[in-house]
């Protein structure tokens, strides 16, 4: 029986630790968002189920799951520390459908 956890998003980046993209040191999410194609797909398939994670986009709302996904994905992340096998972590970002109340777009 697998155990859902949900956590923030500085939860998860400071208990997880992604690791920066050695492929793309440009890359997304500070540098660690791995592409879901060519060298950077192989490179996330070849590392330990239990280090990948996706982020996912559905309908604006970003977030991050355990795992290996493929639905909605736009790219992975992995950790450096990995997750329990027995559960199931969802993390809720940003919501890309609600407008930016800051004029100064900081």
């Amino acid at each position: 029986m697998s155990t859902d956890c949900e956590l923030t998003e500085d939860d998860f980046l400071a208990r997880f630790k992604p690791v920066l993209n050695p492929i793309d040191p440009s890359a997304g999410f500070d540098g660690c968002l791995f592409e879901t194609f060519g060298d950077e797909l192989a490179y996330v398939q070849a590392q330990d189920p239990n280090l990948v994670w996706t982020v996912l986009d559905s309908d604006g709302q970003l977030s991050i799951a355990s795992g290996f996904h493929f639905v909605n994905r736009l790219g992975y992340l992995i950790a450096s520390v990995p997750a329990a096998p027995d559960h199931t972590y969802s993390v809720a970002c940003e919501d890309l459908t609600e407008p930016d109340t800051d004029p100064g777009g900081a």
